[in-house]
């Protein structure tokens, strides 16, 4: 008994240990992904990057991957709670196919949406509060995050019915019972298909909130402000020639204390800590605009909450 006991926590154990390796692999492979995504987003690559910053580049993308992760469980959870309505639209989908390919029965029966649980009840009620978050600042933005919610849950409920699938079809393979009939080489193309169904589906559930929710850009914002490369308006210190590359009216009022330096105020910093510049962001009439500074001309220290930061109107 106590051996069957220690086998049975060993081989518990071990499987952990590899769904929590490969899920940080995951994960680094994702908040990779997502930092290269910002980097080209702001028009600049870090570089004279030293091996300490390699190491911290690994983990500030596996910060990345877990802030982005938590967006697409709330995203997802949000979107299962939905599933009453999208039944009925299934269903209604279904019929038309019918009537438009003059089939009385599909030979696929239509996979099942998956039904929320009370973890999803909370990561769904955390879904509402990051819609409301982000149409705050960015208007009419919660009309394409709901349709990656639908399209989470479609895409969740997807993925299990492969999953569902592909073990069953595993388990015919493990019979005891060798055959050699012809239909062997369909069941492996079938698993095959099953394996490709389950990658697409957890693929394009990493995806589509990226780009189908409309908020990218403030998503990697964010993202970037919980890992520390970003910083919200800050007072930003800019020695000569770089002083005069910034906009006088962002220029601080009360002056510089630091002697051969340039005070600036409402200035976001869009990337500090990594290489050997940092980069400086503020608004024009058009756009938003960059300056890259080296680390050595430039002092950052956050903004009173008093100044405000100049703003244009966007466009």
């Amino acid at each position: 008994m106590y051996e069957e006991t220690r086998r049975f926590v060993l081989a518990i154990a071990e499987d952990l240990s590899k769904l929590a390796a490969l899920a940080f692999k995951i994960g680094i492979m994702i908040g990779g992904a997502c930092l290269l995504f910002y980097c080209y987003r702001i028009n600049y690559f870090p570089t004279g990057i030293s091996a300490g910053d390699a190491i911290i580049l690994v983990f500030l993308a596996s910060g990345f991957a877990i802030v982005y992760g938590m967006f697409i469980s709330c995203l997802l959870s949000l979107g299962l709670w939905t599933t009453p309505i999208l039944r009925p639209l299934i269903r209604l989908a279904a019929r038309l196919r019918r009537r438009a390919t003059k089939v009385t029965k599909l030979n696929q029966p239509i996979p099942e949406l998956v039904s929320p649980n009370i973890l999803h009840l909370v990561l769904g009620l955390l879904g509402v509060i990051i819609v409301y978050g982000f149409n705050a600042k960015q208007p009419g933005s919660w009309i394409t995050m709901l349709g990656a919610a639908f399209s989470l849950a479609i895409l969740a409920s997807a993925y299990c019915d492969f999953s569902t699938k592909l073990q069953a079809a595993r388990a015919k393979d493990k019979s005891p019972i060798i055959t050699l009939s012809n239909t062997m080489p369909t069941v492996w193309r079938d698993t095959g298909k099953l394996r490709f169904g389950c990658v697409m589906s957890l693929v394009m559930i990493c995806v589509v909130p990226l780009f189908m929710g409309g908020v990218s850009g403030l998503l990697l914002d964010s993202s970037m402000r919980f890992v520390g490369l970003r910083k919200n308006a800050s007072v930003v210190l800019l020695e000569a020639p770089y002083s005069a590359l910034l906009p006088k009216q962002y220029v601080l009022k009360s002056g510089s204390k630091a002697k051969g330096y340039t005070a600036f105020s409402g200035v976001i910093v869009a990337f500090q800590g990594i290489g050997t510049n940092t980069i400086l962001e503020y608004a024009t009439p058009d756009a938003a605009a960059y300056l890259s500074v080296p680390n050595q001309s430039v002092i950052v220290y956050p903004a009173n909450k008093s100044i405000q930061p100049a703003r244009y109107p966007r466009r």
